[in-house]
């Protein structure tokens, strides 16, 4: 997947640390202030400590509910995800 946009966060504030990153996804990064940034391909969320810890445990709960639906529906092979 292509990256759709260069702009990096830790370009525009040097108290800016980067939390994580992964090409052509996107990246976390965490502001002098202590906002955090989920920067995911050209769109960005900023969140306080607190709200990225529960949309972690939200994320976390939605995967645990894919897998468990995953295991009870049959997969076709090489079926194309369409949302």
């Amino acid at each position: 997947m292509p990256i759709l946009h260069d702009y990096d966060p830790i370009d525009a504030d040097p108290k800016t640390k980067r939390l994580a990153k992964t090409e052509g996804l996107g990246s976390v990064t965490m502001c002098g202030c202590g906002t955090i940034s989920l920067n995911v391909q050209t769109t960005s969320i900023r969140l306080d400590l607190q709200a990225f810890a529960q949309l972690l445990l939200l994320c976390s709960d939605a995967m645990d509910v894919l897998e468990a639906m995953a295991r009870l529906v049959p997969q076709p092979d090489a079926v194309p995800f369409i949302h």
